[in-house]
């Protein structure tokens, strides 16, 4: 088999029954609904990669990351690992208007400061959200916790590398998150910021109650 062939394996375990996009996106790479946690977003400006001005992402998968369990001291049970994902309409338009605000994502030149404004009003909309899970790249198979659940604001990246993103699923409610110690928690929409970002993080020394979840 072929890296070629491998990839373009649709594997049902990382299909979510409850997105009604069954199929892939690209006809040369399997889809995915569940992306790894790169971290808040917040601390360095939701950039994936390591040694920057700002500093490195604060959760677990990221450029170059090789986090051990003995890194993670808010505690297994207490950091996120993975979360879901709406796929992308595969559709892909220009212009500061999308087609579809929830199937599409705001894309920005590269390396480019994401700012409000500038994820309000971006000259791109990408659809391809979930279409590789062979590539760990923002928006393909990496996320950040920079919004809340299933937040109305659309997920906006620079290139691959920068991004705000959010969990996302077609669940009423909110969002399931894979805890890294394996069990899977129920994250209301309605979670705080804080408490919200606390769970991203690897250690940042938050405690957490799982009724704020």
């Amino acid at each position: 088999m072929t890296n070629a062939t491998a990839v373009a394996v649709i594997i049902s375990t990382y299909q979510c029954p409850s997105d009604p996009k069954a199929d892939r996106l690209n006809p040369l790479f399997g889809p995915t609904n569940y992306l790894g946690s790169s971290g808040s977003g917040v601390l360095n400006g939701g950039d994936l990669r390591i040694n920057t001005p700002l500093g490195n992402p604060d959760g677990l998968f990221f450029d170059m990351a090789s986090v051990r369990f003995a890194e993670i001291t808010d505690g297994l049970s207490q950091t996120a690992a993975f979360s879901e994902t709406i796929k992308g309409s595969a559709l892909d338009t220009a212009g500061p208007i999308p087609q579809d605000k929830r199937l599409q994502y705001a894309q920005i030149p590269q390396n480019n400061t994401l700012t409000d404004a500038v994820c309000a009003s971006p000259p791109l909309w990408i659809g391809s959200r979930g279409a590789e899970w062979s590539r760990g790249s923002y928006i393909l198979a990496t996320f950040n916790f920079y919004y809340p659940p299933n937040s109305p604001a659309p997920d906006c990246t620079s290139g691959n590398a920068i991004a705000r993103t959010a969990a996302r699923s077609f669940h009423s409610g909110g969002v399931n998150v894979l805890m890294t110690d394996g069990h899977v928690q129920f994250v209301k929409n309605s979670a705080s910021a804080a408490t919200w970002h606390s769970i991203a993080t690897r250690n940042g020394g938050e405690v957490i109650s799982s009724d704020s979840l």
